[in-house]
């Protein structure tokens, strides 16, 4: 029997080096073979688990949630545990976590995003489910095991019909709406709950629309729900704005007329955990990806880099600073009075070019704490964070408009 730690070092989130010298020469040499360096389902590094039914690495955010598949779907050990006994370590070594991806993710639709090591965790426990207790990644060719439901998964149709709970535009109130799907039209389109055909509230082309996940607690710190909010975004209509006098041809033309991003949020009934609202999540990603005629997941849409609270200051320096929620969705800024407002007050596009950075600090300014200065041509946007947020919300907007992808100063033109 290969030495190993004790039970009692699982306990720690992950077994750093200091507890893997403890593990033979040839285990760790096992464990740097065939993936198994990486978390079989998230990609996480240093993987202190295994799965022995199949031999199989894991993390421990991974391993919470194949406890919960039950003993008949995963069994999970800390690889430290003397109770792991040298066939799966050998298992591991003959192909481990490649060869079980190859097979329980042999039709893993290109839109089913792979969890990664910092995903939600509702979205993480739906794809271990779905990869290992409904075998819904298998491929039709796997004669040893089948998909337990005979029903298509509805989310790689392209024509998917079913009801969430949207928050309505005007309140804080979430109404049941009946969504459709379709690739063959090109949309999405949402009804009140039991008039299909009649009563069509939007219908928004997937060409442009943009599909994100997160949890609830990230619009409201308050809450104890870990609740996932879709965010569908998509631009609504045309907004003339006036190029400041003195601006250069192209800081005019970066202005001059920009679209406003309408936001809406759905949620799934409690009953389903969220098992619905990862399969909307899929099936708009999908469905865009058919519509555009394209197997490059990464144009169908973009998760949010950053959200949060941010105060800023109009451009008078007698202006005082207001609180505002803020996002960076792809390359573009938006902020709004409140977390689920359908409109921003104002929005901003980043990359990286001339006319274009971050700044630690105000012009002019010594007094505000933990201030930064975000310019875009013909604009500076003034804004103040948080000490614990500041550095992230620094890094972040640096990430877009910098080559280094870190904080700058940027002389303006």
């Amino acid at each position: 029997m290969m030495s190993r730690r004790s039970r009692d070092s699982c306990s720690f989130l992950s077994l750093a080096e200091e507890a893997r010298t403890e593990l033979s020469e040839a285990t760790r040499q096992v464990l740097l073979q065939c993936g198994n360096e990486l978390c079989a389902d998230c990609k996480a590094p240093n993987p202190g688990w295994v799965e022995t039914t199949k031999a199989i690495t894991l993390c421990r955010a991974c391993v919470t949630e194949h406890h919960m598949l039950g003993g008949d779907h995963s069994k999970v050990m800390c690889i430290m545990d003397e109770a792991v006994g040298d066939s799966v370590f050998q298992e591991l070594a003959r192909g481990g976590n490649e060869a079980s991806n190859a097979r329980y993710e042999g039709a893993l639709p290109a839109a089913y995003k792979r969890p990664d090591p910092g995903c939600k965790t509702v979205y993480r426990k739906h794809f271990i489910a779905a990869k290992y207790k409904r075998h819904e990644f298998l491929s039709l060719e796997d004669s040893g095991l089948r998909r337990t439901s005979a029903i298509p998964r509805p989310y790689i149709t392209g024509e998917i019909c079913y009801a969430l709970l949207k928050r309505g535009r005007d309140r804080d109130v979430w109404m049941p709406r009946v969504l459709v799907l379709s690739v063959e039209n090109g949309t999405l389109r949402y009804f009140e709950k039991g008039s299909q055909g009649s009563g069509e509230l939007g219908s928004i082309p997937l060409g442009s629309l943009n599909v994100s996940l997160a949890s609830e607690k990230e619009f409201d710190v308050e809450s104890e729900s870990t609740a996932l909010i879709m965010v569908v975004t998509y631009p609504e209509g045309e907004k003339e704005r006036k190029p400041p006098a003195d601006s250069t041809p192209d800081s005019a033309t970066a202005v001059a007329s920009t679209s406003t991003t309408r936001s809406m949020f759905f949620k799934g009934y409690e009953f389903l955990n969220g098992r619905d609202i990862v399969e909307w999540y899929v099936a708009i990603r999908n469905a865009k990806m058919e519509f555009l005629n394209t197997t490059d997941d990464s144009v169908c849409s973009t998760d949010f880099r950053q959200m949060g609270w941010l105060h800023k200051r109009g451009k008078r320096k007698t202006d005082e600073f207001k609180k505002r929620w803020f996002v960076i969705d792809g390359n573009k800024v938006r902020y709004s009075k409140l977390p689920m407002d359908p409109k921003p007050r104002g929005e901003f596009c980043l990359k990286r070019g001339p006319g274009y950075g971050v700044i630690k600090g105000i012009e002019g300014d010594n007094e505000t704490a933990f201030a930064l200065t975000v310019i875009v041509p013909g604009r500076d946007y003034l804004l103040h964070s948080n000490s614990a947020m500041y550095d992230t919300w620094v890094a972040a907007f640096g990430l877009l408009c910098t080559q280094s992808g870190k904080m700058s100063t940027l002389e303006k033109e």
